[in-house]
């Protein structure tokens, strides 16, 4: 059964960015694993950069959110819903900061457990992975430094322009989200 997941999982990753590495795949889980926990420091740092980054961004991705769902249920939402007036600024921030509280105790050793097995699984899969090895290495080379948290790599950054938070799943539907989506012509605000 884990297999599988993990197989839809990467396979979602692929058809909507068919240019990650194997670095943003190792993003994906672990985000499906462990939410937006590891990102808050602050409530108030929290909430400068997200107004840094909306304030910045001028482009977005063209789906409104990502169910991300590993060992934890997140989903990436995209901050164009605030951009666009989708939704307001402190109900996305008030539901992304209770997310933070919702990522599952684990340590990072048996975290690692579990990377390990997803990395094997995607190395025989269908799904393309480019530079698969050489972001292996990379990665193997965080880890020994006690480095678990990555950003994405600069081609998928470059290429998709990924603005989003990590909800938990009691927010994201919170903010009703697949309703936003039914009702407003989304792709045509982020094009």
């Amino acid at each position: 059964m884990l297999n599988s997941k993990i197989l839809n999982l990467a396979l979602t990753e692929y058809e909507l960015h068919p240019q990650a590495n194997l670095i943003d795949y190792y993003k994906l889980f672990f985000q499906g694993t462990f939410g937006p926990g590891h990102f808050i420091e602050s409530e108030e740092k929290a909430r400068n950069f997200l107004q840094k980054e909306l304030a910045s961004a001028t482009s977005f991705e063209n789906h409104l959110y990502q169910d991300v769902s590993f060992l934890g249920k997140f989903y990436r939402i995209n901050l164009a819903v605030i951009k666009y007036q989708l939704v307001s600024f402190e109900d996305f921030f008030e539901g992304f900061i209770r997310s933070s509280q919702a990522a599952p105790k684990l340590s990072y050793d048996k975290w690692l457990d579990h990377w390990q097995q997803i990395e094997s699984i995607l190395k025989k899969s269908s799904v393309k992975i480019t530079d698969f090895d050489e972001a292996s290495h990379h990665l193997r080379k965080l880890f020994e430094q006690k480095n678990y948290l990555v950003s994405h790599n600069i081609i998928y950054r470059k290429r998709y322009n990924p603005h989003y938070r990590l909800f938990g799943e009691r927010q994201f539907h919170k903010l009703n989200i697949k309703k936003i989506v039914a009702n407003y012509p989304f792709n045509k605000l982020l094009t």
